[in-house]
């Protein structure tokens, strides 16, 4: 069932990159390893924001299964797991979404913990998150994720900061870290607490940074199951 996952994935990422791109073709659009959320170039920082990658990756994510449990999200990630009960969901386009503060994310608890780690989130602007469960599982043993969207007010501190997360996102989420890339002055952050549905989040993370052209971290690359 986790094969079938990965390739409905694959071909649906496909096809909405070859839907749209249908006025302006070329070889590569026809290339299943390629992803549907594409940014047009010689825009300004906004033009994630006009566009919206987060939103188009989100609706990749619903049509293969991939479904937000606002219930489930409570009762599991509170606490050091960087989300405090008090944070609310709120509706965006046809998605649940939470809006994070800064305080309560994995990565501000583990500086609380580690005062050596030498990183400076002061120009963090806003943090969307999207909590899912795989419903192509049984119901007794479905896998969730996250995956958070951080904008910081520059390119270059997204850069920075997304590279020093990448250094120590081993220690900061649990069990296998997380996948990190970033555009412009976005970082996106794919992880789980779950330990097998890493093999199926590491797809979506590498498809989705070559659908936008995002940088992928060096110290990410060198991850063992990269």
């Amino acid at each position: 069932m986790r094969i079938f996952v990965i390739i409905q994935l694959l071909f649906l990422f496909a096809c909405s990159s070859n839907l749209n791109n249908e006025n302006n073709m070329d070889n590569s659009a026809l290339d299943p390893e390629l992803i549907v959320v594409q940014s047009d170039e010689g825009v300004n920082n906004d033009k994630l924001n006009e566009k919206d990658v987060f939103i188009d990756l989100l609706r990749v994510l619903k049509s293969s299964g991939l479904i937000n449990d606002t219930i489930r999200f409570k009762k599991t990630y509170g606490g050091e797991m960087g989300y405090s009960q008090k944070i609310n969901p709120y509706q965006e386009e046809e998605f649940t979404l939470f809006n994070i503060p800064l305080k309560e994310t994995a990565p501000y608890y583990y500086k609380l913990r580690e005062k050596a780690f030498d990183i400076d989130f002061e120009n963090v602007e806003n943090i969307r998150a999207y909590f899912f469960i795989d419903t192509n599982r049984s119901s007794n043993n479905r896998p969730d994720g996250i995956v958070e969207e951080w904008k910081t007010n520059n390119n270059e501190s997204a850069k920075v900061l997304a590279e020093k997360l990448a250094l120590e996102e081993s220690k900061i989420y649990v069990n296998r870290g997380a996948y990190i890339c970033y555009k412009e002055n976005y970082i996106y952050i794919f992880h789980s607490r779950s330990v097998a549905f890493y093999d199926q989040l590491k797809i979506i993370h590498k498809n989705f940074a070559d659908s936008i052209d995002a940088v992928i971290p060096n110290a990410s690359k060198q991850r063992k199951d990269f």
